[in-house]
């Protein structure tokens, strides 16, 4: 059971919409003189009582707040609105009295993210249908930091809203973000090989390159996703050698977080111990360098 915080300085009506004790809202919307005033008043992260009834799912409470004219599109701290708060959590109903009371779709926080970005990251599969049967373009998002729901899910491991994305939403595949990195690459950083596999059935590019010049090989091989790395390996064209920008190929970089599977898989499909990074630096005196614990090989 989640524990429920209330700030004592918070306002009574926000207090109420936490607890959700409706007698306690309707009483108070009752005997106000300035509803309006009162239902625009912000706590100390810019929450109104209707972001407070949303984030906690009290239904009874939200509603009762926009049948008195609370702003469904009201701003909190990092430009989140209660429509944004609602999607965190599973409460399609709250979603819907909102979307009815003229919350907005297209509002995007500080970060670019809007409501089916958010819906995309929590895996909430009937929040996002019904969200893109109200308004399909809300799938059309790029966060500011050219993040797309694809990426979202990828990277969060929700392969039913990654199903969901590349059967009802255009979406590219490929797109790579600010840091370059694609979909893919996201995938085989969370370890998530079904993700990955999927994508790369539908055409994602195995060999597109970030910012720093590595592959979805190299990633997989940093996080130790040693799955990915075999997958990647038998299943596309990805030179098990290749090198990043700064000459590390991907038994550098598994070598240099310690993960021997990932390392043991690497070798054995065929990774060469003997190249040099950009600093001359093998595999394995990387390793040395960064942890001072016993070497995985023994032998450059």
């Amino acid at each position: 059971m989640n524990r429920i915080f209330i700030h004592p300085k918070d306002p009574t009506l926000s207090q109420a919409c936490i607890t959700g004790d409706t007698h306690l809202v309707r009483h108070i919307l009752n005997t106000c003189f300035d509803v309006g005033n009162l239902l625009s008043q912000q706590n100390r992260d810019g929450k109104t009582a209707l972001h407070e009834a949303c984030i906690h799912s009290q239904l009874d409470c939200v509603r009762l707040l926009l049948e008195a004219g609370s702003d469904a599109n009201a701003l909190k701290r990092g430009d989140w609105t209660p429509l944004m708060l609602a999607c965190t959590r599973d409460n399609i109903e709250i979603i819907k009295l909102l979307v009815n009371a003229g919350s907005r779709l297209d509002l995007k926080n500080k970060d670019g993210w809007n409501t089916f970005m958010i819906a995309c990251r929590q895996g909430n599969i009937s929040t996002l249908q019904y969200l893109f049967e109200v308004d399909n373009k809300v799938s059309d998002c790029v966060s500011n930091n050219g993040r797309t729901p694809l990426h979202t899910a990828a990277i969060n491991n929700q392969h039913q809203v990654l199903v969901f994305l590349l059967k009802h939403c255009y979406v590219d595949i490929n797109l790579r973000d600010v840091c370059g990195v694609t979909p893919l690459m996201d995938a085989c950083r969370l370890h998530n090989t079904t993700g990955m596999m999927l994508l790369l059935e539908i055409g994602a590019r195995s060999d597109i390159l970030d910012k720093l010049g590595r592959t979805a090989l190299h990633i997989a091989a940093e996080a130790g996703t040693n799955e990915c790395i075999y997958l990647l390996l038998t299943k596309t064209g990805l030179c098990v050698n290749s090198k990043a920008n700064n000459g590390m190929t991907p038994l550098h970089y598994a070598m240099r977080e310690r993960h021997e599977a990932a390392v043991s898989t690497l070798l054995a499909l065929g990774a060469d111990i003997a190249i040099k990074d950009s600093y001359g630096r093998t595999a394995k005196i990387l390793s040395d360098l960064c942890r001072n614990t016993k070497p995985i090989l023994t032998k450059t």
